[in-house]
């Protein structure tokens, strides 16, 4: 256990060392799933408890801390296959609650499984108080809206339901009886209890997608048709981040281009207050205060993230810059205080250092290191990402990130490529794969393509319908920036990415035959009509109505787009992989994709991996894929004579 004394020694675990390490980090160290992820501090200070990936599912593990340096294990519990514990609260100083989702594989969306368990901090089995799921064709599943902080044996949940509207639930952790508190007056959306547990605000989506309001004084009034007021701005795409401590106040979030930042509504008088405005991008998250009553101040990543403070003298945003100051190559960052405010549990991260967990005394500015997600990886042994900024052909502008190996450039270089695509996007962060690459001589180039997340809804949609061609131009103009900037040796470049990147790794060979000498694919979809037809998303209809929003339903244009349905203008090596129990892309796209290579008589490499997903939890699977993708590289990559 480290003992930091005074708040500016905090950083220098990480900007400190004897220089790069001689080795590169072990490839089995970069398989192995983080040791700990979330961290929450129980409101006496006593106990922290962590989510404890594990395998396919994530546990909860409890320690006592009271007496640092030494550290208790008191609890620690697994859940079943394919649940992961995805939010950690406290009921009171010793009984923990949380939610779970279910990830059929590491690149998989969480889905909330609408789950809540309660167990004692000092040993037990769980308790599980309350069960989303399905019934029949109905999906449920619920998400905490409040602790009650007057009843501690009791708490609020939204249940959301495919057959009807938001409703909020009264779960009683001693009995496990559930009454219902509120019903929304609309039939999606959700509901906002303020800091009183009390439900006053709702929200939903028309059809066409603008919102709608409602709000009423108190719980025992009325819901009114829509908001007591004209609002001053055009609220379409938001992010509500809850009420203020005066229970009058919401703060909001705007994804409108021209419109984002932070904003406070009065729901008194209906004015819009703009607190903190972004232009590039994003607020991906808001900061309260130590009693958790007021936003102080915004989180956004335009390259590397960044905090930005209303009132930069305000207590705990002082608390916040000097951390931050104590970690001047980290991004770091207070994430759950205790009741009194006195202890708080602080996360470090940063490209070269796995995220680290110190609990913090506010008073004598002073933290002890607690625990690590990936502690046998030494940040000495890393490779650096730097931000870029880059002109599409259509001249829209673009993010990525390069990170370059050792050596002198230009280098033979992978442009590694993002799922989702569209809501998730690149970070300055922590990557296994980057650094995999990295490490071993080879240059990474990372591009957020129009359609991915964090810059707002005019940038996300403008992916709409154009996979494979303008969301296709943006990878191919990226690796022409890299080639232009030196970086990139224009004869050693491969494409590599899972999900939505493996689509875009084939399709970047079909459309570029001359620009890529080898692609690596893992868990894609390759065929656009098959994807509305098999797999997890079509299965419920507002699957199918996302499918057609951002697909398209021109069926000739989809089958064009489809990189499976033109595998005879592929000319580089490629290696494939894929789980074969993977319901986001199931094995009918892997499938399809090879029976047309086949037939075609392309080369290609390919491993199917027994038991695993969207994306592999078995660490010996990991390793197995990562030592497959460098010896791929190795032998399409190496210079020629």
């Amino acid at each position: 256990m480290r003992r930091f004394a005074g708040v500016l020694a905090l950083g220098f675990m990480f900007v400190m060392g004897d220089g790069f390490a001689e080795e590169p980090v072990p490839v089995e160290k970069l398989a192995q799933l983080p040791e700990f992820t979330d961290v929450s501090l129980s409101p006496d200070g006593r106990y922290v408890a962590l989510a404890a990936p594990a395998d396919d599912q994530t546990g909860l593990a409890v320690l006592d801390i009271s007496a640092l340096p030494d550290i208790q294990v008191t609890n620690a519990l697994q859940l079943r296959t394919e649940e992961h514990v995805a939010a950690i609260h406290w009921l009171n100083t010793d009984r923990v609650l949380f939610e779970t989702d279910r990830q059929v594989g590491t690149l998989a969306q969480p889905r909330p499984t609408g789950r809540f368990y309660t167990v004692a901090a000092d040993g037990g089995r769980p308790d599980l108080l309350h069960d989303g799921g399905t019934q029949g064709s109905v999906g449920r599943h619920a998400t905490l809206m409040s602790l009650l902080p007057d009843e501690p044996e009791r708490f609020m949940v939204i249940d959301l339901a495919t057959d009807r509207g938001p409703r909020a639930e009264i779960i009683n952790a001693e009995s496990g009886r559930t009454s219902t508190a509120a019903v929304s007056p609309f039939d999606n959306g959700g509901l906002l209890a303020d800091r009183d547990g009390q439900v006053r605000f709702a929200y939903a989506q028309k059809d066409d997608g603008t919102p709608q309001f409602s709000y009423r004084d108190s719980m025992e009034d009325d819901w009114s048709s829509g908001l007591p007021f004209d609002l001053d701005m055009n609220l379409r795409w938001i992010e509500i981040h809850g009420f203020a401590g005066n229970n009058k106040d919401v703060y909001f979030s705007s994804r409108e281009t021209g419109h984002m930042g932070l904003y406070r509504l009065d729901t008194e008088t209906g004015e819009t207050e703009l607190m903190i405005e972004k232009e590039n991008v994003e607020v991906s998250d808001v900061l309260w205060d130590r009693h958790q009553e007021t936003v102080i101040g915004v989180i956004s990543e335009d390259g590397k993230p960044e905090m930005q403070f209303i009132d930069p003298d305000e207590e705990t945003s002082v608390l916040q810059r000097q951390i931050a100051e104590a970690f001047p190559a980290e991004f770091s960052r207070i994430v759950h205080f205790a009741s009194d405010a006195e202890l708080a549990v602080v996360s470090a991260t940063a490209d070269i250092a796995p995220t680290g967990f110190y609990l913090f005394d506010t008073e004598e500015l002073s933290a002890d290191y607690l625990v690590g997600s990936h502690d046998g990886i030494q940040p000495q042994a890393l490779r650096p990402t730097e931000p870029f900024t880059m002109e599409a052909r259509d001249e829209m502008e673009l993010h990525g990130y390069v990170t370059e190996p050792e050596g002198e450039p230009p280098y033979p270089t992978v442009v590694r490529i993002h799922g989702g695509p569209h809501g998730p996007r690149d970070h300055w962060a922590f990557n296994h794969e980057v650094q995999l690459l990295a490490t071993r001589g080879y240059a990474v180039i990372q591009v957020n393509f129009r359609g991915s997340g964090g810059y707002g809804h005019e940038f996300e949609q403008a992916g709409y319908r154009r996979w494979g061609a303008e969301m296709q131009d943006d990878v191919t103009d990226a690796t022409h920036w890299a080639i232009d900037e030196g970086i990139a040796d224009p004869d050693r470049v491969c494409l590599f990415g899972g999900s939505f990147g493996a689509y875009a790794t084939l399709q970047g060979l079909v459309r570029e035959p001359d620009l890529y000498a080898c692609g690596v694919a893992n868990a894609g979809v390759y065929d656009l009509p098959l994807m509305k037809e098999d797999g997890d998303i079509p299965e419920r209809p507002q699957g199918q109505a996302y499918l057609d929003r951002v697909l398209g339903t021109d069926e000739e244009d989809l089958k064009e787009r489809s990189p499976a349905r033109h595998v005879e203008r592929i000319q580089a090596p490629l290696m494939l992989a894929h789980g074969e129990e993977d319901v986001r892309t199931p094995m009918s796209q892997f499938e399809k994709l090879v029976e047309n290579l086949d037939a075609a008589d392309i080369p290609y490499e390919s491993t199917v991996y027994e038991e695993e997903g969207h994306g592999y939890y078995k660490e010996e699977n990991r390793e197995a894929y990562y030592r497959d993708i460098l010896d791929f590289l190795q032998r399409h990559l190496a210079e020629s004579d």
